[in-house]
């Protein structure tokens, strides 16, 4: 049975992760166990775990790190030889009598020729996928979740994408630009079929509904355009960006560029400066705590002034500490106290405060019964006052006027 592997190319943060899982949906084979989701990637990374974790020993036989920014491909040559059967044997175990499989790695962009030597040895025919993604974009996450600098972040997504595009030079290869996978994932696929010819579109169809809530827009958390992006990168980065797109040759002379000066700052003084580094970094990383620190001293004949002052000042700290904590403990206790007297007085004013509101609700109901009868006389008074007015405008008692003055001077 004839074998095909697709390899994943690219660098990290560039949505290698929604490719692969883009290609899983689409029935493409990843292995056994795969590294599960995290804050930085909640849906997931679509890596075979045995693969990452051959590909770390790898780099780690070689001196190197995922994000080691003088990696050389001629290093591969001094990898250990039982690494790479390691390799072909996990290859042969996950992907045993799978037709088309995956791999992908953010890692694959410095080790590809081993993968490349292992796979021609397997007689497995290889298509390459490169996803990319703006490089500020990169760098915005790679300083989120890294806290790289946004030179060292531009430097590996150049790294990556000059060492994935050299490699697969000679195979069929696929550029795929992050946005229009995750805005247009059906001629994306439509795309990847017509390169390889791997019926993944009906794949696709008969997915669609998940694919579509995988590759949801929230899953790119930066959006800056290209023409932004060309106005805050160098030129190098400029002419891969334009290089990718028109497929030209002008790759070729950047990463040239590139590298040659990667090599005038990275000769042999500087290579064995970094090597003698190395041991020294793993040392301090194991001494996490004062205690070990005070362990290692006291290995040391020369350093036992230096243990003693250190454990002098310790205690001393200690007891300023304990003296501290005696302070507060008793400042707690009187503040204790004081709140206590300030909730007995709370309480006795909240009482008296109910008992004014009561008084004070008695005496508003006595006014509303007072302003009532007092409408109801100034009703009486306006009726009367009504009365006497048309008495005094009547007929009757104008006639009787003189009558009323001639009995008022008889009295």
């Amino acid at each position: 049975m004839k074998q095909t592997c697709i390899l994943v190319l690219g660098m990290h943060r560039s949505g290698t992760s929604a490719l692969t899982g883009l290609l899983s949906m689409c029935d493409v084979y990843l292995g056994s166990e795969l590294l599960e989701a995290k804050n930085d990637n909640k849906k997931g990374f679509y890596e075979n775990k045995k693969i990452v974790s051959i590909n770390e020993n790898i780099l780690t036989n070689l001196n190197s790190h995922w994000h080691d920014v003088f990696f050389r491909p001629s290093d591969l040559e001094n990898l250990d030889n039982n690494l790479i059967d390691e390799l072909k044997c996990i290859i042969e175990t996950e992907f045993k009598n799978r037709k088309v499989f995956a791999i992908k790695d953010p890692r694959l962009a410095f080790l590809f020729p081993v993968y490349e030597k292992i796979l021609q040895d397997m007689s497995i025919e290889m298509k390459i996928i490169i996803p990319y993604r703006n490089p500020i974009e990169v760098a915005h996450s790679l300083f989120k979740r890294d806290k790289f600098s946004t030179k060292k972040s531009l430097f590996l997504w150049m790294q990556s994408i000059l060492f994935s595009e050299y490699f697969s030079k000679s195979y069929h290869r696929i550029f795929i630009p992050f946005d229009d996978l995750i805005l247009e994932t059906a001629e994306i696929v439509k795309k990847l079929d017509a390169a390889f010819s791997l019926n993944l579109y009906q794949k696709y169809l008969d997915n669609k509904n998940k694919i579509e809530l995988f590759l949801e827009p929230s899953l790119k958390h930066y959006n800056i355009s290209m023409d932004e992006a060309n106005k805050k990168v160098p030129w190098m980065i400029q002419d891969i960006l334009q290089g990718i797109i028109n497929d030209s040759k002008q790759l070729d002379k950047v990463r040239n560029e590139v590298f040659s000066y990667q090599e005038l700052f990275y000769h042999e003084e500087i290579i064995t400066e970094l090597q003698q580094l190395r041991p020294v970094k793993k040392e301090i990383k194991a001494e996490k705590t004062i205690d070990t620190l005070v362990e290692a001293l006291k290995k040391s004949t020369d350093s036992k002034a230096q243990v003693l002052q250190l454990l002098n000042e310790r205690q001393k700290a200690l007891e300023i500490a304990e003296e501290t904590i005696k302070t507060l403990e008793a400042e707690c206790i009187k503040n204790r106290k004081a709140l206590k007297q300030k909730d007995r007085i709370m309480d006795q004013t909240s009482y008296l405060l109910k008992k004014m509101n009561v008084t004070l609700q008695s005496v508003r109901n006595t006014i509303d019964r007072q302003e009532i009868k007092l409408a109801e006389r100034q009703k009486k008074i306006n009726s009367l006052q009504q009365e006497i007015a048309k008495v005094y405008s009547s007929n009757s008692w104008k006639i009787t006027r003189s009558f009323r003055n001639i009995w008022r001077l008889l009295k």
